[in-house]
């Protein structure tokens, strides 16, 4: 079975993996280190030993590894090699190491035992500097660093150390400044490939060739092609944290409005049909911004470019927690529900990871048909919220570098039909409001299942 589907959480004595269906039961891993799917290996362990080198040691081995092979790098290379670099190993020595390797794919990495000192160094600017083609380096360049390697003052392992030093001196430089940018993003995606995520090919050419496919992916304005080529689903998964961080327990960050209007798109038709591909979103600031203030979430109908939205949230950001006020839906012609939430908070800021909140709360839903009262009743009803993860998701394309997952469950309520157990999955944005929701209903004939908000139109790269 592929990667995504399975879901792997961190526990205090390993990790629990299990597959994604609603029976599936959990298996607890507390002595395997590489877990085997039929598309990738994870290796378990690589998250934990990138943090017995120093944070600069550990971009140096990533820009080597795309210097050297232009790819980005392997979780099991990386343990590797940060074994070595914590047992004494130099950054010369690890290049000249890296070379020795590169020549050993020579069809792969364009390097060879035999070439010339001034082929070698244009390698360098393909792979380092992403200068070839219209911005190649002039002759009197390329001859400085190749006379380098003639006269012995510099091994070919260190001449790519040097100029991955010197190439990150052009940032904010108006001219060469997308040279290091177009390096710290490779070095990015290779740090989420590897430790982040621990992920393996299944043979060592098929890492290279995939992995090398991945970085040409990369520019040096947008990383979302990257991710979406590495495509891992599991959205919550992260090799560098633990379940104690306390660097994830405060989700108030993730709740940040920003002005103007948001568009949003939908991704799957759901059962209900509330909404489809084509429905739109808007996100609308009504008072303030920041911690706090009002903003209005409103939904339109398929294809509708204008007119009353289909369904419009009102929610109100405090200090202590993101309040829903009021909902309207089925705007139907003349008919028109309203479904005000008379007190409790949706979303308390004081949340812990995988806590879980109960909240109970009244609401009062009121129907008007051609100006008469169909319905003008108060409910009271319990809902859970657990926070899930703090962390990046990248989905249908976007990249957000900081969301919150929260699971929003209906533990008690006399709605009907009968929608007690359901639950979803929210990712919040700062600044974008609910970036993904992908909802369960058991109880609903045929269940509703996966709708996903998704891709905000003008979300970050």
């Amino acid at each position: 079975m592929p990667r995504n589907n399975y879901a792997i959480t961190r526990t205090a004595i390993g990790f629990s993996v299990m597959e994604k269906t609603e029976a599936a039961a959990a298996v607890n891993i507390t002595t395997q280190t590489t877990l085997q799917f039929s598309d990738v290996n994870i290796n378990l362990t690589v998250g934990e030993k990138s943090k017995n080198i120093s944070d600069d040691q550990l971009k140096t081995l990533i820009e080597l590894y795309i210097a050297f092979f232009n790819r980005v790098p392997d979780a099991d290379g990386m343990a590797y090699w940060m074994g070595e670099i914590k047992n004494g190993m130099s950054i010369d020595q690890l290049a000249n190491s890296f070379y020795d390797a590169a020549i050993k794919y020579s069809e792969l990495t364009s390097y060879s035992a035999s070439m010339s000192n001034a082929d070698f160094v244009k390698v360098i600017y393909k792979n380092v500097l992403g200068r070839s083609g219209t911005n190649a380096p002039p002759e009197a360049d390329i001859n400085y660093w190749a006379n380098e390697l003639a006269s012995g003052k510099s091994t070919k392992g260190m001449l790519i150390a040097t100029m991955l030093n010197s190439a990150h001196t052009f940032a904010g430089d108006s001219k060469w400044g997308w040279v290091p940018q177009l390096l710290d993003n490779k070095v990015s995606i290779g740090k989420y490939f590897a430790i982040e995520q621990g992920l393996n090919y299944k043979t060592p050419e098929e890492s290279i060739t995939k992995t090398m496919h991945i970085v040409g992916k990369i520019t040096p304005t947008n990383l979302n092609d990257a991710y979406q080529l590495i495509d891992m689903k599991d959205l919550s998964f992260n090799l560098t944290r633990t379940t104690t961080d306390s660097s994830i327990t405060q989700i108030n960050h993730c709740f940040k409005i920003n002005s103007g209007i948001v568009n949003y798109t939908m991704g799957q038709v759901n059962s209900l049909g509330f909404a489809t591909a084509a429905s739109r979103y808007e996100l609308i600031p009504v008072s303030g911004l920041g911690a706090n203030g009002k903003h209005k979430l409103n939904i339109y109908a398929v294809g509708a470019a204008s007119g009353k939205p289909l369904i419009t949230n009102e929610e109100e950001l405090t200090s202590d927690g993101l309040k829903l006020l009021s909902e309207v839906n089925g705007q139907d012609g003349a008919m028109q529900t309203t479904i005000t939430y008379l007190d409790g908070r949706r979303i308390p800021f004081d949340l812990l990871i995988n806590e879980e909140k109960a909240i109970e709360q009244s609401i009062q839903v009121k129907t008007v048909a051609n100006g008469a009262v169909l319905l003008n009743a108060n409910m009271p009803q319990v809902t859970g919220v657990t926070l899930l993860d703090i962390g990046p998701l990248t989905t249908y394309g976007k990249h957000f570098p900081l969301t919150c997952k929260v699971k929003i469950r209906h533990i008690s309520t006399n709605h009907k039909p009968d929608i007690s157990g359901t639950y979803a999955n929210v990712w919040f944005a700062s600044g974008y409001g609910a970036v993904r929701i992908d909802t369960y209903s058991p109880k609903l004939t045929p269940p509703l299942s996966g709708i996903e908000v998704i891709s905000i139109e003008n979300a970050p790269n």
